[in-house]
């Protein structure tokens, strides 16, 4: 039987998103997803790792005696060079059996948020707001740290992150161009 307890639930505001499988569950890991990239110098860098402390010491019971190093949650971007979206960044992997909520700001003037809807709304590269709880496990034979998704909120739009671009940065100079003219057949 499964054993966690929630020892701190946190906001982090003003992060970027990668990995994001928020709508549908990731294949590989039959779970919601996403990585969340916090730059070294964000003013709830701190929080963060004392969330991280006190889920390590409340749930020291349910870690079987296993020593837990805050690289195991909270990993360092410079170190294990995932890309150059997170030098200078930590990162954390935050999973969840259940569907979180993915919103924005409701921005028709009645204030609040809004549920996003369509993926491509929410995507690897956004910035903005994730609810995470770090909690200690013990499942199977195995203990550790993790890191459950609870809601992500979406507040701003960067560049995609990986090898994807936009329609309008591959295409967009070329409108207007006129068609080549030449034969139409073509060798295959």
């Amino acid at each position: 039987m499964s054993e966690t307890v929630n020892n701190a639930r946190i906001v982090l505001q003003n992060v970027r998103f990668a990995y994001c499988h928020v709508f549908e569950k990731d294949e590989l890991n039959g779970k919601y997803s996403i990585r969340i990239i916090i730059p070294k110098n964000h003013p709830q860098v701190a929080d963060l790792k004392n969330a991280v402390k006190a889920a390590a010491v409340e749930g020291q019971s349910r870690l079987a005696g296993k020593q837990v190093r805050m690289s195991d949650i909270l990993h360092d971007g410079d170190v294990e060079a995932k890309g150059p979206e997170f030098e200078g960044a930590y990162y954390i992997n935050a999973k969840s059996k259940n569907k979180p909520g993915v919103v924005k700001a409701n921005t028709t003037g009645m204030g609040g948020v809004v549920e996003i809807t369509d993926p491509a709304e929410f995507y690897s590269g956004c910035w903005g707001h994730a609810s995470v709880t770090f909690f200690a496990f013990n499942t199977a034979g195995k203990s550790g740290l993790g890191c459950a998704l609870n809601n992500v909120m979406k507040t701003k739009d960067d560049d995609y992150l990986g090898s994807r671009t936009s329609a309008e940065q591959e295409f967009g100079a070329l409108v207007g161009d006129p068609a080549p003219e030449g034969d139409d057949d073509f060798p295959l």
